[in-house]
């Protein structure tokens, strides 16, 4: 249902009858998240252009000469395989950097690697390929988290508020320029969370009837689930971590239709979903286990890089990080003697990755500034967080689980995985961006609970509205400002002093 604000708004003559302001106020209320998105798309492509394809220091590697008989290593070699070969590798990928990943990722950038060859643009254009294809998934990510918190009911202001910080956090904006698969693994699983959140809202509304059926309209959307968690599998194998959450909401769909036998007209759907998502996923990891005897969570470790030693303690790693360790906007892989708290290096890595920016000039004291409203940021959102999972009332169980475990196991795995290989550069924020997004949403829901005035009003007492309201205006005014500034400096970081 549209808000009050809005229906105001969309009445033509009654808003322009109040003067320029109110109109003005009216037309950025409609079009404000047009305008986000598209500058969040235009911020991505033009830095994707000015950037080199070889930026990124996570395993990107690099070409042998494309149209060559030789390929490079790295994610880039990995596509440039694909580009000169047309076939997978016919050999151990592990003795290959990057070459054990699923090739989904891969496969697209080689097709338009292909297609840019193929117009006789020239090697230094060909070879972007690969960020092409990231800059396209970071965009996409923006346009699908816009339509999660509309199906979310999330209302308009803070629907614009949570979509410009998703929009020009610093991660999407530097993810979108890497020759990595971690954007294309992000878009497809936030993908499969839409689709599912999609196919559960509008199965309420078809089975209003009672009538049990094999198929409905909206199964088409289980298989789409189905399909964008496959591929998301089979370009990044941690996003399994999705599965539980997804399971879970299929099968309280099952016990909410168990009277009557109506739980049958699930069968078809969910079938179809395995049969789709579960070859995508396993394809690859069982070829290698077949063939070469590579487990299927195996991840390349590299034993020369340093890791952290008996001397560093548990508290070192989990506890508060120090003022010292979040004022060091660097961290340098190679030197890691302060570098071993996860959340201090979880935090700096979403904002500059491993070196970005290049903390000269004026750009030194933005960063840190942009670091400490980070900070800020994350505490009041994380609150937030709590309030849209925890609350009564403000979101139905299968919302919660889906967002609330899908968050919690894609971190679970993260934090698993900086203590399985204990280097500086596995604390990177891009292992998380699946699980930020959701706490975005939940975040998003808990607000709209603090400044619904159902809230006051559900509470039964005068004095508790008047709290209510003394409370939620602040507070929304308050992380409007952390957002608006973490805007301003992500966007003026990017554009003039990154590296």
């Amino acid at each position: 249902m549209p808000s009050e604000r809005h229906s105001r708004c969309v009445t033509g003559s009654a808003a322009a009858s109040t003067g320029p302001i109110r109109s003005w106020r009216c037309w950025m209320s409609r079009h404000l998240d047009a305008l986000i998105i598209i500058s969040a798309v235009v911020l991505r492509i033009c830095l994707t252009a000015r950037m080199g394809v070889g930026c990124s220091l996570h395993d990107t590697g690099s070409y042998d000469g494309l149209g060559t008989a030789g390929f490079g290593a790295g994610h880039l070699g990995y596509v440039e395989y694909l580009f000169e070969y047309h076939a997978l590798p016919d050999f151990d990928p592990t003795t290959v950097m990057s070459f054990y990943n699923p090739p989904f990722y891969y496969i697209v950038s080689a097709l338009v690697m292909g297609l840019l060859w193929s117009c006789g643009l020239p090697a230094n254009i060909v070879g972007k390929a690969p960020t092409i294809v990231t800059c396209v998934a970071m965009c996409a990510c923006v346009v699908v988290f816009w339509k999660l918190l509309r199906e979310l009911e999330v209302s308009d202001r803070v629907r614009h508020v949570l979509l410009a910080l998703a929009a020009f956090y610093p991660a999407g904006i530097w993810l979108s320029f890497t020759a990595t698969n971690d954007a294309l693994c992000i878009l497809l699983c936030l993908l499969a969370v839409l689709l599912v959140v999609m196919w559960r809202r509008r199965a309420d509304d078809e089975g209003a009837d009672g009538q049990p059926r094999l198929w409905r309209r909206s199964s088409w959307l289980v298989v789409g689930a189905g399909l964008s968690f496959g591929l998301a599998c089979a370009t990044k194998l941690s996003a399994a971590m999705l599965a539980p959450a997804i399971a879970v909401v299929f099968l309280l769909r099952i016990w909410e239709l168990r009277a009557g036998g109506r739980w049958k007209a699930l069968v078809a759907p969910y079938a179809c979903f395995l049969l789709v998502a579960v070859p995508l996923a396993l394809a690859f990891p069982l070829y290698n286990l077949k063939t070469y005897d590579i487990p299927i969570s195996y991840v390349q470790d590299y034993a020369d890089d340093p890791v952290f030693g008996d001397e560093v303690t548990l508290a070192d790693r989990i506890g508060l990080p120090s003022v010292s360790q979040l004022s060091s906007s660097h961290f340098d892989s190679k030197d890691i003697s302060a570098e071993q708290n996860i959340w201090a290096q979880t935090l700096k890595s979403s904002l500059f990755d491993e070196y970005y920016v290049t903390g000269q000039g004026l750009s030194g004291p933005l960063m840190q500034v942009l670091t400490w409203v980070s900070v800020a940021l994350g505490i009041v959102l994380a609150v937030l967080a709590c309030v849209g999972l925890f609350a009564r009332h403000v979101m139905p169980p299968w919302q919660r689980l889906l967002i609330g475990l899908g968050a919690a196991f894609v971190f679970v795995s993260y934090l698993r995985f900086c203590f399985l290989f204990p280097h500086a550069y596995t604390q990177s924020f891009r292992y998380i961006v699946v699980a930020w997004l959701l706490m975005l949403a939940a975040a998003a829901k808990g607000l709209d609970h603090v400044m619904s005035p159902a809230t006051s009003a559900s509470a039964g007492h005068l004095s508790a509205s008047v709290t209510s309201r003394k409370v939620a205006r602040p507070l929304m005014a308050v992380l409007t400002c952390l957002v608006v500034v973490t805007v301003i400096l992500s966007a003026a970081l990017y554009v003039f002093w990154v590296v």
